[in-house]
């Protein structure tokens, strides 16, 4: 014999005025919300809702990212609604929301075509570093500069609103942290193999020549007072960069 209050399992799942089984709404929610591999849905609010495939769609999403770079560099980034994009796009906000949840996906797929632009500049000039035929310091002022044209070419204020505005999705940081560990471990293998450089410690060498060169490249193209003198900034940095290179013997 039972309480009048006590269930069975089958009666607890089941509504008492319809019989039916209850639903599962905030575990079906947190599912949706996290999306699934290959379901097609974002696992962030700051990702794209979907990749285009067809030539149309592709040019549709170019054309909104190109609109919302060019909405931040003439207006700012407090400026950039999805509205303004899509108009600037000449598309419909409709279809600006079928592939972007919001202004910061728009900045994260920026950021991301930015890192596309900086590795093969970093791969040439780490190939050059590596090649003993071109001197040690010859080979880091060419890298410092091809670095600092790429940071003058890009608008300051969307390089600031991608650095320091824009909540980076862990699928970028752990893209940036991939490229940076592995420049950090070729530079290392260059300055142990060169014979005109003396390090005592390459790997920690490496990753400080890595961080000061981005620094002072990225600092000389967006925030130096505008009446620096630029080729000296440049010649002074990169006899920083090099001062661990082992004196020529005559």
């Amino acid at each position: 014999m039972t309480r009048k209050n006590d269930r069975s399992p089958s009666s607890a799942a089941t509504s008492p005025s319809r019989g039916r089984p209850r639903r599962p709404r905030a575990r079906s929610r947190a599912r949706v919300r996290r999306g699934t591999a290959g379901s097609g849905r974002p696992s962030s609010d700051l990702e794209p809702r979907r990749r285009p495939r067809q030539e149309r769609a592709r040019a549709t999403v170019e054309a909104i990212v190109a609109a919302a770079a060019e909405v931040i560099a003439q207006e700012g980034y407090a400026a950039m609604t999805t509205n303004t994009v899509a108009a600037r796009a000449g598309v419909s906000i409709g279809s600006l929301y079928q592939y972007f949840p919001n202004k910061q996906a728009l900045l994260v797929s920026l950021l991301e075509e930015h890192l596309a632009r900086v590795h093969p500049v970093v791969e040439r000039s780490l190939e050059e570093l590596a090649d003993p035929g071109v001197p040690f310091v010859e080979a880091m002022r060419r890298m410092f500069v091809n670095l600092l044209s790429l940071h003058h070419d890009a608008n300051p204020r969307l390089q600031r609103a991608l650095g320091e505005e824009v909540p980076h999705p862990p699928h970028v940081r752990e893209q940036h942290r991939r490229r940076e560990a592995e420049y950090n471990a070729r530079v290392a293998a260059i300055l142990r193999a060169r014979p005109d450089v003396r390090v005592e410690n390459p790997e920690v060498a490496a990753q400080v020549l890595v961080q000061a060169t981005s620094a002072l490249s990225r600092w000389l193209a967006h925030d130096a007072p505008s009446g620096l003198d630029r080729e000296a900034f440049i010649h002074e940095a990169v006899r920083l960069l090099t001062s661990h290179v082992r004196p020529a013997r005559s």
